[in-house]
């Protein structure tokens, strides 16, 4: 290995100044059915946290299951 070269290693974490970790209460909700969505302000747990972030997710999982049909057992990832 060369010298420049860092080794990624799971114990080896930024300091907890450089962490970012959030909470999220969220809203959850159904548009359209098969549509869904959630949405909520993150609020940063860590000095390396931006304080206030906000997310949304959109769910198109019953959609994407009628374009390719169904699994014999009812999930679609199988």
């Amino acid at each position: 290995m060369r010298s420049s070269e860092k080794r990624l290693l799971i114990d080896d974490n930024d300091p907890l100044s450089r962490q970012q970790h959030y909470i999220f209460p969220i809203l959850w909700g159904e548009l359209l059915e098969g549509f869904e969505y959630n949405l909520g302000p993150g609020f940063g747990l860590t000095r390396g946290s931006d304080h206030v972030i906000m997310k949304v997710n959109l769910e198109l999982e019953r959609f994407v299951g009628a374009i390719f049909g169904t699994s014999p057992n009812s999930s679609w990832f199988h």
